[in-house]
């Protein structure tokens, strides 16, 4: 009878973990799911959770940081909002571009941007531009501007090109995402849609275009095109 009781006793005890595990993974689902939702948001959100009792669900880290770095200076038709993170075109189709606010010497920095909106021209620019050249309304003519746009064009030291060697296409579209990664040891950038996961390189000839680098952002064809700099996600 002891036995049976005993038995009887862990049983119990399992079913009510099984529960216990249930609403645990549940609840964390509902916070990823959120998480997920949230994650153009400006807010700085750390969440962590260890429980050395589940051995199956044994780590689980979500941080959300703020951007690496923000929109500060314009120069043509065309505003920064919602804190340095959103850039907006104004009312005419004309060229306007977008400066940052960090500068890079050293080290490797990965930035992403969401394109909210764009027209059906498909044109933007993402690329770096040297911190001691004045701001240009239009950014593939800025001197020592590098980058890729729209309409499978490149910018090389301020010149724009659609005829180029590294076999570009661009494919962005609205609500894309596009990760810039800059490597100021090794002096190159690279653009990587995150939806189609074509990737293309640029090398920066540095005497072109000295240190510091700033990021250098442009838009030109439609009143409300839009993009916004994203917070860095980390899932461990």
């Amino acid at each position: 009878k002891k036995s049976l009781e005993n038995l009887s006793e862990k049983v119990e005890q399992i079913q009510n973990d099984e529960k216990f595990t249930e609403i645990y993974l549940r609840q964390w689902r509902d916070k990823l799911e959120n998480l997920k939702k949230d994650l153009i948001t400006p807010e700085t959100i750390q969440i962590h959770q260890h429980d050395d009792h589940i051995t199956f669900v044994s780590k689980l880290t979500v941080i959300i940081v703020e951007p690496k770095d923000l929109f500060e200076r314009t120069a043509g038709n065309i505003r920064i909002d919602d804190n340095g993170q959103l850039m907006i075109h104004g009312q005419w189709s004309d060229h306007s571009a977008v400066r940052g606010k960090g500068e890079y010497s050293s080290g490797q920095y990965r930035f992403r941007f969401k394109i909210e909106e764009l027209d059906s021209d498909k044109w933007a620019f993402f690329g770096i531009v040297s911190k001691n050249v004045p701001m240009r309304a239009i950014s593939i003519s800025t001197p020592t501007a590098y980058g890729l746009a729209g309409q499978d064009g490149i910018c090389l030291s301020g010149i724009y090109q659609k005829t180029n060697t590294i076999q570009y296409q661009s494919d962005m579209e609205m609500n894309d995402i596009i990760e810039l990664f800059i490597d100021c040891n090794h002096q190159i950038i690279r653009l990587k849609n995150e939806r189609t996961h074509s990737s293309h390189e640029l090398n920066i000839d540095i005497n072109k275009c000295p240190f510091p680098w700033q990021l250098l952002l442009g838009l030109c064809c439609s009143a409300g095109d839009r993009i916004r700099i994203l917070p860095c996600t980390y899932i461990e």
